[in-house]
């Protein structure tokens, strides 16, 4: 006997179960649990809210399991893989748990239920419950280190042992943007919402009411941690794909979500969904959150030296100088900013956010957290008669000593003595100095129209005990002539780590053991010792493989045997972390066919 379920667009999603009544002639029976099913959304029905109209985006944006953390900062843009892990047995469940202890069900718990029938509202339910600020969520959030026995965020692969160690145990320790936006993706996708992670490179995260943000110095070049970083190298959000009743058809596609929202004063922490459309048009004033979304793309920073007592010449610029999200079909990264904002310097930019200071200014309470982080910021530095930049090279892997060279040049012809107050630190992606490595100051004589070039090696040794997994240096230069010309000019290296290889050993078949070797090869003239393997990926092993590995000793290559056994056909991908004392988490992966069982 086959039974047919028609579900209406209208359902609640969720488990349901089934019960059978079958009647005597009398009319007399018995009702009898069957089983359970699961209403999702389903984005293959042209009249649900989350319809979307090719197969190929829907095979991107719900089916695909695999996506890209993008990571880096402005000029160097890096991407690896994340396992999203949406059908893995338990992940729908947990999703649904979750959802039960939304602190919107515990407020209002009839209405909360009602509501599960929408997709904005569970999007938006579920993007609280990744929020660290709030109560019982998925995460611990920390940007300031403290990782102790405790999982640093780089060393998350993908979604699905994040979900399972919350179900067990509780919020987990510790999360970032990139991971709990990566968390989210799956929980979405798995409900049938399109969802994808996008990412903003120079993301503005504290701004005031007229969208601008301020990053200050100390006149020595040392980035100030009086206030939490106001500019990111990077920010993770995700985009759900929802047609919007209550908003004009221009509205209705990409909505906006930020799992973390940096404001504790909130009752529930989260942002969005805001219309995509509405960001990029400076609509702020519509739901959800548009203002704040607005701003991390558009608003202006401005650079300050030691909180006004003495300023410097800077360009301002906006935020958002990339948006990047995957590419359909590939593990390669797209260029989509110019569908979240208008190009920098033109007439359409500089409308759109006229038009959204001055709605800002009719209704300040959009953003009535925001702090009033800039003093004066129409008050310029005159632009001095000299320049500087610094000019790195060809990025260094970590174990190199790091080169740069400040570049500066006098435009007067008049000779003139430069002050450089140079500064080198090791930084978090927050844009959190860390480490100090040196701090000097330099005196420049430059001729008429002279231009010198200075080169600056940071030695291995430096900076070897302050690198952190994000593998940044900063370099700063804060310089005054003898005229009162001032400049403030800075830089950021990236490190690159040694590779960590994959070789596949046999041939793939689905449920046959294929064995794996993972290699890595010590550059370093000393040992490295505390060496940690992880070996993951939905498809290919049910449980994460945790190894420790014996020290590698300098110049050696290290090399582990895994085994798989492939449990889903099709287009797999095997990652792989390795951690060490010298090496903060190397990441590898390798793309496995796994053919289809075929029964005879």
């Amino acid at each position: 006997m086959t039974i047919a379920v028609k579900v209406p667009l209208c359902a609640i999603v969720g488990r349901y179960q089934l019960f059978l009544k079958m009647l005597n002639d009398a009319g007399i029976g018995k009702k009898e649990p069957i089983g359970f099913f699961y209403v999702l959304f389903n984005p293959w029905v042209q009249g649900d809210e989350v319809f979307l109209p090719t197969e190929e985006e829907r095979e991107e944006y719900v089916l695909n399991d695999t996506g890209l953390i993008l990571y880096g900062h402005e000029q160097i843009r890096n991407s690896r893989p994340w396992d999203f892990g949406q059908f893995e047995e338990d992940i729908l469940d947990i999703t649904l748990y979750l959802l039960d202890q939304s602190l919107d069900l515990k407020r209002d718990p009839d209405g909360e239920l009602l509501k599960r029938s929408g997709a904005l509202h569970v999007s938006r339910t579920l993007c609280a419950m990744v929020n660290h600020h709030n109560e019982n969520t998925v995460f611990v959030g920390s940007w300031i280190g403290g990782f102790i026995n405790s999982v640093v965020p780089s060393r998350w692969n993908g979604s699905v042992q994040v979900l399972r160690s919350w179900r067990q145990n509780g919020p987990v320790p510790f999360g970032q943007c990139w991971v709990s936006a990566g968390v989210l993706c799956t929980m979405l996708r798995c409900l049938g919402i399109p969802t994808r992670l996008v990412t903003i490179f120079d993301a503005a995260r504290r701004t005031d009411a007229q969208f601008y943000s301020t990053r200050f110095f100390f006149e020595n070049g040392i980035f100030t941690t009086q206030w939490f970083p106001s500019v990111w190298n990077f920010h993770t959000l995700i985009e759900v794909w929802i047609r919007r009743k209550e908003l004009n058809r221009l509205n209705s596609d990409w909505q906006v979500l930020d799992t973390d929202s940096g404001d504790s004063s909130r009752v529930i922490n989260r942002l969005g969904p805001a219309s995509l459309r509405a960001i990029r048009d400076g609509d702020v004033e519509l739901d959800y959150d548009t203002a704040f979304l607005f701003a991390e793309l558009n608003c202006q920073i401005c650079e300050q030296i030691d909180l006004s007592k003495r300023n410097a010449y800077t360009n301002i610029h906006s935020a958002g100088q990339f948006v990047g999200t995957k590419a359909l079909g590939a593990l390669a990264i797209v260029d989509v900013t110019d569908a979240h904002k208008y190009p920098e310097g033109t007439q359409n930019a500089r409308d759109i956010l006229t038009k959204a200071r001055n709605t800002m200014l009719r209704k300040p309470s959009l953003m009535s957290s925001s702090r009033d982080l800039v003093k004066n910021p129409s008050i310029r530095v005159p632009k001095p008669d000299f320049t500087g930049s610094f000019e790195q090279g060809q990025p260094s892997r970590v174990g190199e000593d790091v080169d740069t060279t400040l570049s500066l040049k006098n435009t007067n012809d008049e000779a003139k003595v430069i002050q450089v107050n140079l500064a080198v630190y090791t930084m978090a992606y927050t844009k959190i100095p860390l480490k100090e490595i040196v701090k000097e100051s330099l005196s420049i004589s430059l001729g008429p129209d002279e231009e010198k070039k200075i080169p600056y090696t940071i030695k291995y040794s430096q900076y070897r005990n302050g690198i952190s997994n994000d593998n940044l240096i900063q370099f700063v230069a804060v310089c005054f002539d003898n005229k009162e010309g001032s400049l403030l000019t800075h830089s950021v290296a990236t490190l690159l780590n040694p590779p960590l290889l994959i070789k596949v050993c046999g041939n793939p078949i689905f449920n046959v053991p294929l064995p794996v070797e993972i290699l890595f090869s010590n550059p370093l003239e000393e040992d490295v010792a505390n060496c940690h393997l992880v070996v993951e990926g939905s498809g290919l092993l049910r449980k994460p493989v945790a190894l420790c590995l014996p020290i590698v000793k300098s110049k050696q290559t290290s090399v582990t045997k895994v085994n798989l056994l492939p449990y889903r056909a099709g287009p797999r991908i095997l990652l792989a972390n390795f951690n060490s004392d010298k090496f903060h988490d190397i990441k590898a992966y390798q793309e496995i066919t796994i053919p289809p069982l075929h029964i005879n």
